[in-house]
């Protein structure tokens, strides 16, 4: 057996690190972008268990190759959430991120974004976005027989995987396939407040309705027992009466 299957979790933990243990200073700006983009789509998949959204996560491409990594910014996958401490391709039935997206900041360079492109194209990711928060543009590359294409848009581009839309032009938006914008974390979080609370309203209204429902179903019961009782005794009463008849007849 492949020595590889025999290691323990806290093995792979240590063999696969969550983090590199170099302090990369982001500006306010890409880490507000980060978590807007990060928490908008996590809220767009809420209710696909099959799709989860990760940010900063390590992802490990090759297994038995741990110096072959990346952590992209954000990054979407079509496997179910986990509390991930990295993501281990081989251990998820080999699927490759069908998003990334890096927010460029100051500290990167042309050459080192073409070493990503080139990355991100060797491993097979789907779509591919680089946000530049300085020039308000957002760059994007589909993988097509292989090669990395870079999308020859003007300032709109819709996402075919996530049918997210992304407008530049003075400022970068981005709105969900209903059309609605993506929301601050605080609108989101506000949003899923709201639901969390229509839902345990509807369940407080279920369990009133079930409660009313057994308690109509006991008093039915019971009034049926009654009536039967009522009726037993009735008919013990009749019987009597017919036998206090049927022997008075014979003493005559």
């Amino acid at each position: 057996m492949d020595n590889l299957l025999l290691e323990t979790e806290a093995e792979l933990d240590k063999k696969y690190p969550s983090s590199d243990g170099i302090e990369m200073g982001e500006s306010d700006l890409h880490s507000r972008w980060m978590i807007f983009l990060a928490e908008n789509l996590r809220y767009l998949y809420e209710n696909h268990p099959s799709i989860s959204v990760h940010m900063d996560l390590f992802w490990y491409p090759v297994e038995g190759q741990p110096a072959i990594r990346r952590a992209p910014d954000v990054m979407v996958l079509e496997r179910p959430y986990s509390p991930r401490k990295s993501y281990r391709q081989w251990q998820e039935a080999d699927v490759i991120p069908a998003v990334v997206i890096e927010i460029i900041s100051e500290s990167n360079n042309d050459s080192e974004m073409r070493a990503r492109r080139a990355w991100y194209k060797k491993y097979g990711v789907k779509e591919y976005y680089e946000f530049d928060e300085e020039e308000k543009t957002v760059k994007v590359w589909l993988l097509k027989e292989g090669k990395f294409v870079q999308q020859k848009v003007s300032n709109t581009f819709t996402s075919p995987f996530m049918q997210v839309t992304f407008s530049w032009g003075g400022e970068i938006t981005a709105t969900m396939p209903n059309g609605e914008p993506f929301r601050t974390t605080s609108q989101i979080r506000h949003d899923w407040q709201q639901a969390n609370l229509r839902e345990m309203t509807l369940r407080e209204q279920a369990e009133v309705e079930r409660r009313r429902i057994s308690e109509q179903a006991e008093e039915k019961q019971r009034r049926l027992r009654a009536e039967a009782e009522a009726e037993q005794q009735r008919l013990k009463a009749e019987a009597q009466r017919l036998q206090s008849e049927a022997e008075a007849e014979q003493r005559r």
